[in-house]
């Protein structure tokens, strides 16, 4: 099974049994390496279709201040890049879940984007997040992950409209100022995370409208592909909803 067809798979089974996929975050390395691989193993025994993994930065770019004391924890304890790989490596072989990496593109740029994509695949991810990579400048980071095997989940917000959610990265970034409307490319992407806070991250209010117009705009308006809504929520309020909407409409919940 490649990597891409798992997170498939995984998704599609979720559906056909009539629930929503839930996909849980943790930061690698918090409180340690071998905790952050039994975490792993607990999360799909309950039920887990995919785990995302958060690698630490200590610049952080939309995490509230919960993850960002994960994130300086485990770097004041020495978990790097590497580490996250190790993690991967070792319970690749022991769970069925998909496994996703989040992070900064700045982490991905030092590394090198196809060295990384490839390192990536090689540990046993199958997808990526890059929340700082607009989908105008996507297209090469698209590519190489693509080269590799690997999904690359794109992100959509209460504020983004349902024309340029329901496209994918252009293949070729503009170099001038003047930005080129977004068209489709041959990006992989398996679902599609959906940012149900507004760009205060994690830790912020919850808008003040109505929750079912959240929903109603945001989930299930971006059926092909899934749509995983979440980005550090009130869990009681939006498990439930969500989890009334995904039991007709492709959803899961981070």
């Amino acid at each position: 099974m490649t990597t891409t067809d798992r997170i498939d798979e995984r998704l599609s089974s979720a559906r056909s049994a009539g629930r929503c996929a839930l996909l849980p975050y943790f930061t690698s390395g918090f409180p340690d390496q071998a905790t952050t691989a039994e975490l792993i193993v607990a999360a799909e025994a309950v039920g887990a279709s995919v785990v995302e993994l958060g690698v630490p930065y200590s610049d952080s770019i939309a995490d509230g201040p919960v993850i960002q004391s994960s994130f300086n924890y485990a770097l004041a304890r020495g978990h790097r890049v590497g580490d996250v790989f190790d993690v991967v490596r070792e319970v690749r072989g022991s769970v069925g879940c998909a496994l996703t990496v989040m992070l900064s593109y700045s982490i991905v740029y030092r590394v090198g984007v196809e060295r990384f994509m490839e390192r990536a695949a090689d540990a046993g991810f199958d997808g990526i997040i890059l929340p700082d990579v607009p989908q105008e400048e996507a297209g090469p980071t698209s590519a190489a992950a693509r080269s590799a095997g690997l999904c690359h989940i794109g992100l959509i917000a209460p504020t983004t409209s349902a024309a340029r959610g329901g496209r994918t990265p252009h293949p070729h970034p503009p170099t001038s100022p003047a930005r080129s409307p977004v068209t489709p490319s041959m990006a992989v992407r398996s679902c599609t995370y959906a940012r149900s806070r507004p760009p205060a991250g994690c830790g912020g209010r919850w808008p003040e409208r109505s929750s079912h117009d959240l929903h109603e705009r945001h989930l299930t308006s971006y059926p092909q592909p899934p749509c995983e809504p979440g980005y550090g929520e009130p869990w009681g309020l939006l498990a439930c909803e969500v989890d009334a909407l995904g039991k007709e409409e492709n959803l899961g919940i981070v």
